[in-house]
């Protein structure tokens, strides 16, 4: 029983078709690994999902059944029965049919600005080094996204093009190309010495 298997009596010898007819079955212990049993108790013992008597382990058969992955940590992966039973390593549960994967346990990442660079970290990492975390999954992006025109990393800045609000990734200061332009508030012609010079979206007292 210790080791599973069912007992056939005193001074019974093995012999190759002895066990062919015990009542074992196959219990799926994750999607890929396989084991026959003598009981469904003992299958559950060791975390399984019991498939029933008579049905032999195959290549196949586990990949169908209810398991799900469980992280513990970051790094360690394993796939169980149900949410209890990954609440009792101490895990967190992924859900039914989702399997362990070499970075499915990994924490989240996401755009982190710091001054004029900008890169994919976790939350924790930017902060450690003083930057703007932008959310899990977040993007440095490659799309203009505050109507300047051009797609840089001062997109992830405030939606103003002129940056005035502050905060990192060079925001208070304007990424939009100087366009310079004569103003002729004293009446004189374009070209003259009076006229004022000015970039656009400077406002002129």
């Amino acid at each position: 029983d210790t080791l599973g298997g069912v007992y056939q009596g005193v001074d019974v010898p093995c012999t190759d078709s002895l066990c062919a007819t015990a009542p074992f079955g196959a219990c799926c212990l994750g999607f890929t690994s396989c084991v026959e049993v003598n009981s469904t108790e003992t299958c559950d013992m060791l975390g399984g999902f019991y498939q029933g008597v008579d049905v032999p382990c195959t290549e196949s058969l586990c990949a169908t059944a209810p398991f799900g992955a469980c992280c513990i940590g970051f790094i360690s992966c394993v796939e169980v029965d149900s949410a209890d039973s990954c609440d009792t390593l101490g895990g967190l549960y992924q859900g039914i049919g989702v399997v362990c994967t070499g970075t499915l346990c990994l924490p989240p990442i996401g755009a982190c600005c710091l001054m004029n660079d900008c890169f994919a970290v976790t939350s924790d990492e930017c902060n450690l080094v003083g930057g703007t975390y932008f959310g899990d999954d977040s993007t440095c992006q490659e799309k203009d996204s505050d109507g300047d025109g051009v797609p840089d990393l001062c997109d992830l800045c405030p939606t103003d093009p002129d940056k005035t609000s502050p905060g990192n990734c060079g925001c208070g200061v304007a990424d939009r190309v100087e366009q310079w332009i004569t103003v002729d508030s004293f009446g004189q012609s374009p070209g003259s010495a009076n006229n004022l010079i000015s970039p656009v979206g400077i406002t002129v007292g």
